[in-house]
């Protein structure tokens, strides 16, 4: 009996298979991007909440903190920027008793897209 070829020693990669690792590859990448994208969407939206929020609660407190004398019944309307885009805040405040103010402010985007919040406190007159 005569020995037949000698085998070859396969080494590598066939070239199907590289492909089809690179495909593999691909869509995983591309995966990766969309999440980024859409996560880089929800940051930006978070960050504009949080902006409103605290330019609502800094509001409230600031006008907590005056005399109850001082802060006078009426509306106060004014435009801010936050994060880059104009927001309309205003400032209700209504006496509800010979005792009590409430102050009430909201923050909202000037053209109807993005994030609103609206809140209140009351202010006692001390007797």
């Amino acid at each position: 009996m005569t020995p037949g070829p000698p085998s070859r020693n396969r080494m590598g990669f066939t070239l199907i298979e590289v492909l089809g690792a690179l495909v593999v590859f691909s869509f995983g990448v591309l995966m990766v991007l969309r999440l980024v994208g859409a996560l880089s969407l929800q940051m930006n939206a978070a960050a504009a909440r949080s902006m409103v929020a605290v330019t609502v609660q800094s509001r409230l407190d600031s006008l907590a903190s005056l005399p109850y004398d001082s802060l006078p019944v009426g509306t106060m309307r004014d435009t801010i920027l936050l994060l880059g885009q104009p927001f309309r805040r205003s400032q209700i405040v209504l006496q509800t008793t010979p005792l009590v103010r409430e102050v009430e402010v909201t923050v909202e985007p000037t053209d109807g897209e993005g994030p609103r919040l609206t809140a209140s406190t009351f202010l006692l007159r001390t007797w």
